[in-house]
């Protein structure tokens, strides 16, 4: 069950999130793309329902930074 998260970003191309897995993947616009597991899953419903204002930041706080 993956649910891609539109939004206009100068650093990713495409976001998609599993919630089940508690998985995202990541493609930025240089072509580079990367699946991260353990994503809070509560991050990712709130993603899915309400799309974040900027999905750099969404990346940072949920996927880079644990």
């Amino acid at each position: 069950m993956r649910f891609p998260i539109r939004r206009n970003s100068n650093a990713i191309h495409q976001l998609t999130v599993n919630p089940i897995t508690g998985s995202a993947r990541v493609t930025f616009t240089s072509g580079d793309a990367y699946r991260f597991t353990g994503v809070s899953r509560r991050a990712i419903l709130a993603a899915a329902w309400h799309s974040p204002a900027s999905l750099g930041q969404w990346v940072n706080c949920h996927c880079l930074a644990r």
